[in-house]
């Protein structure tokens, strides 16, 4: 199946595209900047390229100079299709034997037609330049689907690719597989460092991967008649140790959607290993060596609060104390803590797991997620009786901690007396180092995220523009896929309660008092940490301006 690759950042005239492409029976795949349009390269070679002229990164000039530097890219065709006159785009790019343009709002039969110019006829090779450089993921696809539809080699070919697919998603550095079903194909697509990128693309008929993959979880192979979200686990056996992969399946219109979230080893559940700076790592062994109290973690979905709160637990985990944890779900099990799982259709909620756990004689608890006034007072009646309780809660900031509990009607002054600290977490990619190289953040870039960063930059200004920096960025490489980044670490923001924050908490000051107070104290902000950590070539300027957009 051919596939077309769109570069454009109008959502409406995107789905009109996508729509019209697939009933055509071809691929379809989307960027909508000039970094998402040059990791998608990297990773697979599209046979024909749609490309507006203006979006996010440069626009198409910039998008061209990636093309026009990469020899694998010579014989794709490009159509362009913008609001500029054809006179325009043409100055910008001249006429070449597989280029042709187009006029916003473009006719659909006239984009129809010109594909059909630019690409062979369907059933004949694409001659595209580079084609083996699909992803692995699209070659395992290609050998492991069966040429007939017998239910027994189909079962057992859907095993292998599952397999397959599982192990090299792990090997690629991947945090999640989704497995999107369309009309006709079902399109498989990697998180990594952060971010989804597509990897092959299979006939629905001719693979039930989604049903092998639902049995491997513990569901049915096919969802009910009436189907609901169900959600599964399953151990994949890598070098004699076991990886955890949890599988959420959704019904969308066109059949479940799957996302298989791959849980880091348990090696990696370190405290000194999650990035935390000197300073913040001497912080928060004091904080969570306390005894009594209360310590909760915050943080956007997916930036690791759960990686952080099992850090924590591997660290005071020892043979003379008891450690309970309760979660939905349960995502790692680590030697000596006794874990369980929530149950509200059956009334086992984190409030009454937490009651009941408080009889199991435990020195540590930790709760999965602070939800409700109930869990939190209860967690602080375990507190108050010298139990020492980690959590997570919905905050953007750490001083955002406090606010969240009296947001839930949590009394102060138990908030104050016995909340020891709070830890907000993001995740950025750190620069790959295997193609690292020395940079200067440009003029516009500093200015980018110190007008981003107010009330705080004068302060971000003065750090990003101190000389001794040591800023790297990626040149892009076979290590890194293309994309400068490799993996990604933690910036954070550690709160201490001393004695004139929790003054502040009795008497209800407001949010952006506590806040100024913390800094104050000592409190390095989220940014400042990102900052520090670009200064040190261990992330990019360019992702210290998204945590600060």
């Amino acid at each position: 199946m051919a596939h077309i690759f769109l570069v454009d950042d109008d959502n409406d005239y995107a789905e009109l595209i996508q729509a019209s492409v697939e009933a055509w029976g071809y691929g379809f795949t989307r960027s909508k900047n000039v970094e998402e349009f040059q990791m998608a390269l990297t990773n697979k070679l599209p046979n024909l390229i749609l490309m507006d002229m203006q979006f996010p990164g440069g626009g198409a000039p910039s998008a061209m100079k990636f093309v026009t530097g990469n020899p694998a890219l010579a014989e794709v065709p490009f159509i362009f299709c913008s609001g500029m006159t054809i006179a325009n785009m043409k100055q910008w790019f001249p006429e070449a034997p597989r280029r042709r343009y187009l006029q916003k709002p473009p006719d659909l039969t006239v984009i129809k037609k010109l594909i059909e110019e630019l690409l062979p006829p369907k059933g004949q090779g694409a001659a595209v330049a580079g084609e083996a450089a699909r992803t692995a993921l699209a070659g395992i696809f290609d050998a492991g689907i069966p040429k007939t539809t017998q239910a027994k080699e189909s079962n057992e070919a859907a095993s292998k690719v599952a397999d397959a697919m599982l192990m090299d998603a792990l090997q690629r550095g991947a945090s999640d597989i989704h497995l999107d079903p369309n009309r006709s194909a079902v399109v498989v697509r990697y998180r990594i460092d952060g971010e989804l990128w597509d990897q092959a693309s299979y006939p629905k008929d001719a693979l039930p991967l989604i049903s092998r993959l639902r049995i491997m979880a513990g569901l049915q192979p096919v969802a009910s008649a009436n189907p609901m979200p169900e959600e599964g686990s399953f151990d994949m056996a890598v070098t004699g140790n076991q990886t955890r992969v949890r599988l959420s399946s959704y019904p969308s219109a066109h059949g479940d959607k799957l996302a298989l979230r791959i849980l880091a080893g348990q090696a990696s559940l370190v405290l000194d290993g999650l990035g935390l700076l000197p300073d913040h790592l001497e912080r928060m062994q004091d904080l969570i060596h306390r005894t009594g109290g209360i310590f909760l973690v915050s943080g956007a979905t997916g930036s690791g609060k759960t990686s952080t709160l099992c850090a924590i637990l591997q660290t005071l985990s020892r043979q003379n104390i008891s450690v309970i944890t309760i979660e939905d779900p349960i995502e790692y099990q680590l030697p000596r803590i006794t874990h369980t799982q929530i149950s509200p259709k059956i009334g086992l909620t984190f409030a009454e797991a937490l009651k009941a756990m408080l009889r199991q004689d435990p020195n540590v608890i930790m709760v999965g997620e602070i939800r409700d006034k109930e869990t939190a007072e209860v967690a602080i009646q375990a507190a108050m009786t010298g139990h020492a309780i980690f959590a997570t809660i919905h905050a953007i900031t750490a001083p955002g901690v406090v606010g969240r509990l009296l947001g839930m009607g949590v009394d102060p002054a138990l908030t104050g007396d016995f909340l020891t600290g709070a830890l907000a977490q993001r995740l950025v990619r750190r620069v790959c180092q295997q193609c690292a190289q020395p940079v200067t953040p440009s003029p516009e870039l500093i200015k980018a995220v110190v007008d981003s960063a107010c009330p705080q930059g004068k302060t971000i200004q003065e750090f990003l523009t101190a000389p001794g920096a040591k800023y790297r960025a990626g040149q892009g490489c076979a290590a890194c896929g293309g994309s400068g980044y490799k993996g990604r670490v933690g910036v954070f923001e550690v709160l201490a309660l001393d004695k004139k924050l929790r003054e502040m908490i009795h008497n209800k000051a407001a949010l952006t008092d506590f806040t100024a107070a913390a800094r104050e104290g000592g409190m390095r902000t989220l940014l400042m940490d990102a900052v520090l950590k670009a200064r040190s070539g261990w992330t990019t300027v360019e992702e210290v301006l998204k945590l600060a957009a």
